[in-house]
């Protein structure tokens, strides 16, 4: 029997089953990943200035909108740590006198703030261990 139509535009060896697979698209460009965040950016420097001129805010009020802003979307957007990004934004508002070195400080020597800090490290080593998995193998069983 003759093959069909389609089997004899290819070339010899190769049947219409074996099809290459087609070329994957080009990647992303830089500029087109970064847009949102660019975006993103914009708005919120037109919101400070529009904080600064237009609602009647003082220096201060204004950077810490700013900082406010800057620190949620460092944690949304860039998948930044929240520690670190609050660490900055405390380290802004320091840097531009809108805090005093004893309020800053101050905010780490909270009793509050260090037992936190303590409870993560514990926590850390107990996942680290796998102490609470054992723990948890022996009360609920396999």
């Amino acid at each position: 029997s003759d093959p069909p139509m389609n089997e004899l535009l290819l070339p010899v060896g190769e049947s219409s089953t074996e099809r290459p697979t087609p070329p994957s698209p080009p990647p992303e460009s830089k500029i087109r990943r970064m847009f949102p965040y660019m975006f993103t950016g914009a708005l919120g420097a037109g919101i400070f200035f529009a904080s600064i001129y237009g609602a009647g805010l003082t220096f201060a009020q204004a950077i810490c909108v700013l900082t406010i802003y800057l620190a949620m979307t460092a944690m949304a957007a860039f998948n930044v740590a929240s520690d670190l990004a609050m660490f900055s934004a405390s380290v802004l508002l320091l840097a531009t006198d809108v805090i005093t070195r004893e309020d800053f400080l101050q905010g780490f020597g909270n009793s509050s703030v260090v037992c936190v800090g303590l409870l993560l490290v514990v926590a850390k080593g107990v996942e680290e261990t796998g102490a609470l998995e054992r723990l948890l193998k022996f009360c609920l069983g396999k």
